[in-house]
């Protein structure tokens, strides 16, 4: 079973962008972000903040988009890719 949807990245309420696109499985989540201006920029600029119940993207320095787990994990055993 997989779900799917948008998500806005945006820090004002008013503004709806769904530049986050997500999908989720029994054992993946992954985010797909189409903010302005990431496009280019080193992979460094993004960075992934795992919790037990929680994982944020944090893109040049601030969260952009995060998700509560339906179950916990292990932050040490996370993987993390940026493309």
């Amino acid at each position: 079973v997989e779900t799917s949807g948008y998500e806005s990245t945006s820090r004002i309420s008013t503004v709806q962008d769904d530049a986050c696109f997500w999908t989720e499985t029994q054992t993946e989540i992954q985010a797909t972000l189409a903010i302005p201006g990431l496009r280019g920029q080193p992979a460094l600029a993004l960075a992934v903040d795992t919790a037990t119940e929680t994982i944020s993207i944090i893109a040049f320095g601030m969260v952009v988009w995060s998700c509560i787990l339906k179950g916990q994990v292990d932050p040490q055993t996370a993987a993390f890719e940026a493309k």
